[in-house]
């Protein structure tokens, strides 16, 4: 655990980060790329964190070295392989060694995202490496303020096509719904199992609308209010926001701008990805009831407490999202969330998943496959598009796509067949026939859970 300085207030972060562009600022300023998952856990934690080599490894110190030596009052700045910087910030701890499964260095960062993300000509050393100095003509460039874009609606069937050439499968009717339920009510839940493309049409609706939008994953260890909104530090004062305050602050913040310029504010999109792994009740009442407020409210508006002493704008253009999948693994909602909510629920229609797989040569029986088993084991595109590029790498190695197909449903399927319901039995005997001779493994696998389950009333593939 970082031991953190009392941490710069909002305000004075821009100053910090332009003072570091002075060239006879001592400043460093560093370029970090953020972890394959994005860059929201940055933000909540308040750090940055590069790979560092085990004891023995070559060649990796000198590529960490810039982040190794950042200080106190250094600039960092996120940025993915492209030229879009998700956000700059000011290291409040320099970066220590930590052993923690992985090996990595993690600095302390107070981080700064106002304006963000947003496309700045890079430097030329910014695709090559993870990390990597920048010029302090960058830092400037950086803290010029974009020209105002005037945020028009975009028409319903151009969203349509927008979803359509992103190549989700996806009847109009299902993307009318979510329009008019984000348009009516600002607060949709998409449910469905998993892989139907929840997270993808949030995201892909947001992309059409042009709309900002954060995906926030929810963990099953949230219990209270402060691990969505954040916490006050009683030790130093310091207020701990979270990617979803951030988030929450920046929305308000392009609405009262719009609002003074006298033009439409841009419509900010905030997915809570897997919504019920926690108790939605536990860390949701808060700004749950705060959207209540902002529905029955003349002005659009509502606030809501994030911790004594902080209080945030719940403005009408930010949209709220939740994804939830429902299995074993989740929780249920209470009638208040579901009354607050518009619900959508997401299948995978055996004409989509079979149009999805077009005229590829393992489609008719793979879908002879799912037709085996969608009564006790559904599977949805994620499943699909899994198995077919790991038969498409098969392949390429010489190895027929029957033999692939075969190490997938034992891989992919198989698995998800189980339990005591009395259909079980009878989808392992259908998929049992399907395998054949061209199925070997997976026919043998289905047969000895078959016998488990005739012998114990339980299917398991362990």
């Amino acid at each position: 655990m970082l031991n953190r300085q009392v941490l710069p207030a909002a305000e004075d972060l821009r100053d910090r980060i332009r003072a570091a562009a002075d060239p006879m600022s001592r400043s460093l300023v560093v370029r970090v790329r953020p972890p394959a998952g994005g860059v929201a856990g940055w933000l909540e934690r308040s750090v940055a964190e590069v790979s560092a080599p085990w004891d023995g490894e070559a060649g990796l110190e000198g590529v960490t070295r810039p982040f190794q030596a950042l200080q106190a009052g250094d600039v960092v700045v996120a940025g993915d392989d492209g030229s879009l910087v998700l956000a700059a910030g000011v290291v409040t701890e320099p970066a220590q060694l930590v052993r923690e499964g992985a090996n990595f260095y993690r600095a302390g960062v107070r981080w700064w995202t106002e304006g963000l993300p947003r496309v700045v000509r890079p430097d030329a050393r910014w695709q090559l490496f993870e990390v990597c100095e920048l010029s302090r003509t960058f830092v400037t460039s950086l803290l010029v303020k974009p020209t105002s874009i005037v945020h028009q609606e975009v028409p319903f069937d151009q969203v349509v096509r927008s979803i359509k050439s992103a190549g989700m499968r996806l009847p109009e009717e299902v993307v009318r719904r979510y329009h008019a339920a984000l348009k009516s009510r600002g607060f949709v839940i998409l449910a469905g199992i998993s892989g139907t493309g929840k997270t993808w049409l949030a995201e892909l609706y947001a992309r059409a609308v042009g709309a900002r939008h954060i995906v926030v994953p929810v963990a099953p260890n949230w219990t209270s209010n402060e691990d969505l909104l954040g916490y006050l530090n009683p030790l130093d004062g310091v207020f701990h926001a979270t990617a979803f305050t951030a988030f929450l602050e920046e929305a308000a913040r392009e609405h009262r701008e719009a609002q003074e310029a006298g033009h439409p504010s841009r419509q900010y999109h905030l997915v809570l990805d897997e919504m019920n792994l926690a108790r939605v009740e536990h860390y949701f009442a808060k700004f749950l009831s705060t959207m209540e407020l902002r529905s029955r409210s003349d002005t659009g508006t509502a606030a809501v407490d994030l911790a004594p002493g902080h209080v945030a704008v719940l403005p009408p253009n930010l949209k709220v999202v939740g994804t939830v999948n429902i299995d074993e693994t989740t929780h249920g909602f209470a009638d208040k969330v579901y009354d607050r909510a518009q619900l959508i629920e997401l299948d995978s229609p055996r004409e989509a998943l079979e149009a999805h797989l077009g005229d590829a040569p393992h489609a008719s029986l793979l879908m002879r496959a799912w037709d085996a088993v969608a009564a006790v084991a559904p599977f949805a595109f994620r499943v699909v598009d899994d198995i077919t590029g790991y038969i498409a790498v098969c392949t390429s190695l010489g190895t027929p796509w029957q033999d692939a197909l075969d190490d997938q449903v034992l891989q992919k399927i198989l698995p998800k067949v189980k339990g005591n319901d009395g259909r079980v039995g009878d989808s392992l005997a259908r998929l049992i026939d399907v395998c054949g001779d061209t199925l070997p493994r997976s026919r043998a696998r289905a047969q000895a859970m078959l016998q488990d389950y005739r012998d114990h009333g339980f299917a398991s593939f362990f």
